[in-house]
């Protein structure tokens, strides 16, 4: 027998009933009675209101609809996998030619997983897409600068092997050009020993008044020598083996010292800026007598060369030079 819950027989609430009694009291919600006359309805338990119970049987339905709903996303769909005619992972395309990504493969049955699969149109799926897409960019970024990067570095290595060859070649050149140095030097050499045995004067010279050429400059009004012009100090050497018969230091051929060679032939070296040897002194080819100079009437430093032969007429330097075998 259930307890009074503040109803009488028949089923109506006190105090509700309309009449000369209803003005005792006010319609309210129940259990918010406010008595008139010092009456106070009994208190109803929260479990046993109206619609609680309606509530908790809703909410156990979403409960059990929302695990439903979960375990049916857990575990893999019918056609998913190799048995339902393609590989695990990708749907077939429309035209039958190529298959397409799906979503992602779940977890196995049995096991359960946070990770949900995606369905194409939801936010997650396109969240997903974005990732993928931007991955993909920051991929394709990376193997660009990957590739750039390799390309620099063949630049800088075909640049550095341009340089080492263009060294090389530089090298090669100088080589080249020091071999010939050595060639000529040796032909000079050749040149300078004929079969006389005589050298040119000086090694290094230019020619400028020749013998006999006519001209103020000279008292006798040609050029009785061979002139050769060359810094002050180039050494002079004898042209043959010999010995100094005269030495003189001043008139206007300035410092001049005479050689005369085994034949008598007698070669005057003039203008010198200062003289290596003495009278009686006995030199050979090639040894080094004076230097350049421009002692005497000279406008400039230079080798005025007089050669005599034993009769004691001037004859061509040049010439004479030549005849032995010398190249000028």
């Amino acid at each position: 027998m259930m307890a009074d819950s503040g109803r009488d027989d028949s089923g109506d609430i006190p105090g509700e009933e309309f009449g000369a009694r209803s003005e005792r009291f006010t319609r309210r919600p129940w259990g918010e009675q406010a008595p008139v006359l010092g009456y106070v309805p009994e208190q109803q338990p929260a479990s046993r209101r109206p619609g609680t119970r309606t509530v908790r049987v809703l909410v156990s339905l979403a409960v059990l609809g929302a695990v439903v709903s979960a375990a049916a996303f857990l575990w893999p769909r019918a056609g998913a996998g190799p048995e339902a005619g393609g590989e695990a992972g990708t749907v077939p395309a429309a035209d039958g030619n190529s298959p397409t990504p799906s979503a992602p493969a779940v977890a196995s049955p049995g096991r359960l997983s946070l990770l949900l699969p995606l369905r194409p149109g939801s936010t997650a799926g396109r969240a997903l897409l974005e990732q993928a897409t931007v991955q993909e960019k920051l991929a394709a970024a990376f193997e660009q600068a990957v590739k750039d990067e390799r390309d620099r570095i063949a630049r800088v290595r075909e640049r550095t092997e341009a340089e080492r060859a263009e060294r090389r070649r530089a090298g090669q050149e100088q080589a080249d050009r020091e071999r010939a140095a050595r060639e000529r030097a040796a032909d000079a050499a050749a040149d300078a020993a004929p079969e006389s045995g005589m050298v040119l004067p000086l090694s290094d010279y230019t020619l400028t008044s020749t013998f006999g050429q006519a001209g103020k400059l000279w008292s006798s009004g040609r050029h009785t020598g061979l002139d050769f012009a060359a810094p002050t100090g180039t050494p002079l050497r004898a042209v043959g083996e010999g010995s100094i018969v005269e030495v003189t230091r001043d008139g206007p051929l300035g410092n001049r010292t005479v050689l005369r060679l085994l034949d008598g032939t007698e070669v005057d070296y003039c203008h010198q800026a200062d003289v290596s040897v003495a009278v009686g002194q006995r030199v050979e080819a090639g040894a080094v007598i004076g230097r350049v100079g421009e002692t005497g009437n000279t406008t400039g430093p230079h080798l005025h060369l007089e050669v005599r032969t034993a009769q004691g007429g001037l004859i061509d330097p040049g010439k004479w030079l030549r005849e032995a075998g010398l190249r000028l």
